[in-house]
């Protein structure tokens, strides 16, 4: 354990150590902030504080199979007792002991994807709404972004003319017939209870001595809400994120839950990690200028002990054809500089452009594996298509 520690940096390992204080990490990009948040779970367990009264909260099943992971390399067997999980597990495993109180069964149903869009079904034939006009998945957002407001059926119809709202109606009727949660509910139904039932905040309470969250610049209102409630007073929060890297606004990320999180808890001591691991510092200098241009954040300047004499470059292409053009040439100069394939990442903005780049990459014999595509033969509209042909074949035969 005492060699975690004396490998952190002074910043990190303040972090890591202050144990007496509700604790805010401002965290860079590349600054290691995962390596801290492990390290500091790794000094509580060696402090005394028994594991399973340790929760951290994260908001991807990747980024909690790494924690976990980490964990274990620090803990060994100690660290299968710390609660490592994502919100919405979280608030599965609350609602799964107590979703009795407020009248659910402990084995509800939880609704996926594909379940919301066969209940869409119906609830289309039933208000004559086309798929066309109204996109499964644009209807299904609307409804989700009105849930997490606040807004009823009732409400939302008071906002639109359109069948949407209605169709938010009959989505939520269905979902109490069938005593079933979205993966909405699943938070809003756990804030409810815990803020409704004390009796069961309680419990849940005093199961948490310290408690954990990981990229906190992209918590929801929602989301803090079910933090704060299972903080009791004398428990310690922590807190990761960096408000420079918010990247959810759009899905209801309220950033200021984090710039305004000392209001919130005074007994906050703020710790800023601005050394860069992973960067040079030429990249730094633009990154930092570009992001001090914006509004209310906390002042932090990423440094970086990694050099580099090669300067940032642009190019602006005429139009999409020649960017992949351009995309080919540099990794051609990159490789006969020295440069290895695998070391070489190219990130495109929308699935045209990665088709572009495949098809020019792969004229000039360039290797390459995307990465983060979905199947074709999962897409929706691929999906109906060879239903429709089992269908046609299955007419055939007979």
């Amino acid at each position: 354990m005492s060699s975690v520690i004396d490998s952190l940096n002074a910043p990190q390992k303040e972090a890591a150590l202050t144990l007496d204080k509700d604790v805010r990490i401002i965290a860079g990009a590349g600054s290691g902030k995962t390596r801290v948040l492990m390290a500091r779970i790794a000094s509580l367990v060696d402090n005394g504080i028994l594991p399973w009264r340790i929760l951290a909260i994260t908001f991807t099943n990747k980024a909690a199979r790494e924690m976990k992971e980490r964990l274990q390399t620090l803990l060994q067997d100690a660290a299968r007792d710390v609660r490592i999980s994502t919100i919405h597990s979280l608030c599965v495993r609350i609602l799964r002991e107590d979703a009795s109180a407020i009248g659910y069964p402990k084995n509800f149903t939880i609704l996926d994807g594909d379940d919301q869009k066969s209940m869409l079904r119906t609830i289309y034939k039933e208000l004559d709404m086309d798929r066309t006009t109204f996109p499964p998945s644009a209807v299904l957002g609307k409804i989700s972004g009105w849930k997490t407001a606040g807004y009823s059926p009732e409400e939302a119809q008071d906002q639109t003319d359109g069948p949407e709202a209605k169709a938010y109606e009959l989505y939520e009727r269905q979902l109490e017939d069938m005593k079933a949660m979205d993966f909405d509910d699943l938070l809003l139904k756990t804030r409810h209870l815990l803020g409704t039932n004390q009796e069961v905040r309680d419990k849940w309470q005093n199961r948490l001595d310290y408690i954990h969250v990981d990229e906190f610049q992209d918590v929801d209102p929602v989301q803090y809400d079910i933090i704060r409630l299972l903080k009791r007073p004398d428990a310690f929060l922590c807190v990761v994120g960096d408000p420079d890297q918010t990247i959810y606004t759009w899905r209801g990320a309220a950033v200021d839950i984090i710039l305004n999180f000392a209001r919130d808890f005074p007994n906050t001591r703020t710790v800023i990690l601005n050394e860069n691991y992973r960067s040079s510092q030429t990249i730094l200098d633009a990154a930092n200028a570009l992001i001090a241009h914006n509004h209310g954040r906390i002042e932090k300047d990423l440094f970086s002990s990694i050099e580099s004499d090669r300067k940032i470059e642009t190019f602006q292409a005429q139009d999409e054809s020649q960017e992949p053009l351009q995309v080919a040439r540099d990794i051609t100069r990159a490789r006969k500089e020295g440069l290895e394939y695998r070391d070489i990442a190219v990130l495109y903005r929308t699935r045209r452009q990665a088709a572009l780049l495949e098809e020019c990459l792969a004229h000039d014999g360039i290797p390459c594996v995307v990465t983060g595509r979905e199947d074709f033969l999962l897409d929706g509209e691929v999906q109906a298509a060879l239903a429709w042909l089992v269908v046609v074949m299955a007419s055939s035969a007979k």
